[in-house]
């Protein structure tokens, strides 16, 4: 069946002949990438740990220079002179 037999783009779900060729790349394209399913959840795993310690650090170094901030921004305040 090639794309010019079909007459309608509507009615392309309900031919029974496009179904039979869809389920049958999905169950090919399921048998050649089962072998890959660990590995490929493995590599989403890793991805989002990266992810949430780059947040994680984005978040602790926002809150180190807000801190360091405020620290020199009071030091008048709070009398913090050098002495030589």
């Amino acid at each position: 069946m090639d794309i010019d037999d079909v007459q309608n783009i509507d009615t392309l779900g309900a031919n029974p002949d496009v179904l039979k060729v869809s389920l049958s790349v999905a169950e090919k394209l399921a048998k050649i990438t089962q072998p890959f399913g660990p590995l490929i959840s493995s590599v989403f795993v890793i991805v989002s740990e990266a992810v949430n310690i780059y947040e994680m650090l984005s978040t602790t170094k926002r809150f180190v220079l807000h801190c360091w901030l405020e620290l020199i921004l009071q030091r008048p305040m709070l009398n913090l002179t050098t002495s030589t």
